[in-house]
This record gives C-alpha cells, sequence and structure tokens, in this order.
C-alpha cells in the first residue's frame, strides 16, 4: 500500500510539472512555427508574469487581479519584443536572430534583479485548502489547478487554432508566408500576435506553478530549457508533440527524483534527451527526416 501511495504521488508530481514544461513548449513551438526562431527568451515571461502577481499581492490587490495585470504585461512586452527586436532582425541569420533573443534574456533578467532583488519568490496558493488526501497520498491542490490549467489552456489553443479567423490565418502562415500574403493575411500582424500569445501562455504556466517552487531573477532560463527539452522530445514544430513531450519529461524527473536521487533529475532528463537527439531526432510523434 506504501509503495502504491508513493508511487502515486510521483505520478503526480510528474504530471504537474510536465503540464508547465507543455505550456511553455507549446509556447515555443507556436512561435517557431510560424516564425522558424527559437526563442530563449520565453522562460522571461514566466518569470515576469509570476513578479507582476507578486508586485500585485504585496499591494493589497486580489491574486486574481494579479494574474489579469500580469496577462496584459506580459503580452505587451512580448509584443515589443517581436517590433523592437526580431522585426528589424527578419533578413539576419538564424544566428543573429538567435543572439537577438538571449540579449533580450540577458536584458529582462537585469530589470529583474534591478527591480526585486536577487531573493526567490513564490506566491501564495490559489486555494485556502493546500493538501488533498487521495488513497493515502498527500497531494498538492495547487497541483490540480496547474493540470486543470494546462488542460484548459491546451484547449482554448486547439480551439483557436481551428475555429477562429485569427488561428486560421497563424497556421496558414505557419504553413506558407508567401501563399498567406497572396490570400491577404498580414504575415506581420500574425507574427506579432504569435509572440504576444506565446508569452501569455509562459506566464499563466509559470503563475499556476509559483506557489509551488521558489522562483528569482535567474529562473526564466530553466523554464526555457525545459521547454525546449519538452518540445524535442515530442517532435520540435509538432503541438501535440509538446504535449507529450511536456508530460513525459515531468514523469522522468518525477520518477528519477522518486526512485534515484533529486540531484541526477536533471541529468537523466538531459541524458535522455541526448538520446532522442541521436537515435530520433524528430521526437516521439515525429516522422522520419528526409534526405534534402
Amino acid at each position: 500500500m506504501y509503495e502504491l501511495t508513493y508511487v502515486t504521488q510521483v505520478i503526480f508530481s510528474g504530471i504537474t510539472s510536465g503540464a508547465v514544461y507543455t505550456l511553455v513548449a507549446l509556447s515555443l513551438v507556436l512561435v517557431y512555427n510560424v516564425t522558424k526562431n527559437l526563442n530563449f527568451a520565453q522562460g522571461e515571461f514566466s518569470v515576469l508574469g509570476i513578479l507582476v502577481v507578486l508586485s500585485t499581492v504585496r499591494a493589497g490587490l486580489s491574486l486574481w487581479a494579479g494574474v489579469l495585470l500580469a496577462v496584459a504585461v506580459v503580452a505587451i512586452v512580448a509584443f515589443l519584443q517581436e517590433r523592437l527586436v526580431m522585426e528589424p532582425l527578419g533578413g539576419a541569420a538564424d544566428a543573429v536572430k538567435l543572439v537577438g533573443t538571449l540579449a533580450v534574456v540577458f536584458l529582462m533578467q537585469s530589470f529583474f534583479m534591478n527591480l526585486w532583488g536577487k531573493e526567490a519568490y513564490t506566491l501564495p496558493h490559489f486555494s485556502s485548502r493546500q493538501v488533498l488526501e487521495l488513497s493515502g497520498a498527500t497531494l498538492p491542490v495547487q497541483s490540480l489547478w496547474v493540470m486543470g490549467t494546462g488542460v484548459a489552456v491546451i484547449i482554448l489553443i486547439y480551439l483557436f487554432l481551428n475555429v477562429t479567423v485569427y488561428g486560421k490565418a497563424l497556421r496558414a502562415c505557419s504553413e506558407n508566408k508567401m501563399a498567406s500574403m497572396l490570400v491577404g493575411i498580414d504575415v506581420e500582424a500574425m507574427t506579432r500576435l504569435t509572440y504576444a500569445l506565446s508569452g501569455v501562455m509562459g506566464a499563466i504556466g509559470g503563475i499556476v506553478f509559483a506557489p509551488l517552487v521558489m522562483v528569482n531573477f535567474g529562473t526564466g532560463l530553466m523554464f526555457t530549457l525545459k521547454g525546449f527539452m519538452a518540445a524535442i522530445l515530442g517532435g520540435l514544430g509538432d503541438i501535440r508533440g509538446a504535449i507529450v513531450g511536456g508530460v513525459l519529461l515531468g514523469l522522468v524527473e518525477a520518477f528519477s527524483a522518486g526512485y534515484i536521487s533529486a540531484h541526477f533529475a536533471d541529468s537523466i532528463s538531459l541524458g535522455l534527451l541526448l538520446i532522442f537527439l541521436v537515435f530520433r531526432p524528430t521526437g516521439v510523434l515525429g516522422g522520419k527526416i528526409s534526405e534534402s
């Protein structure tokens, strides 16, 4: 019975982390599909959202007011990244664009450190009840918020991309930008929308996860790394793969920490990533790589 209880807690922990990794991976994949750029600043939007909520709560406003404000602020900052950094680099080499996103990372981290300091922060739990007893296992209620939010965002993104006019325009841009322009789609506007949407998804993932962890000005790179790992494991460019990769990465980390050592969890995850890169570079759901 104890072993079953422990396994339940490990799985619960893995799916919780996996839900956050999925949201960050989805953000990265969305930008990559439309622009073919890898945005290393993605994780900074998660931290920015957390810190905006933190400041709002400290100012005496409600947690939910902070969430709404954070979503608005992050959407604007992500939009500005595309408008002021990525758009001017539109004709540059991929390596130059990558350096551009890294410059945004260091700029935002410097801003976080100067405004909020170097200490680590956490957010209050979303519910007054913090733990839930399930078959003898003690599970954080906040984990339910994380998983529920992850599922809700995935459903909303699916509906947005497949039902709305703007979502269909984004999909068209990801398939063929030239053809999209020929049929009257404003590709530049869709690109800016993509960055804003990806920033909001990253912020939401960070905000719901923050009550369970400690974050500081430099945590964004961790979010980005985990998101990239999840996206690659599932198949970079595949939205379904981002979901599979995020959950897989979360479970691998949880079982590694639970049955081996928390100190080796990241090493084992990186080892799994290397195995995929060598033997299955297209990810879990990817097809065969063409010779071209």
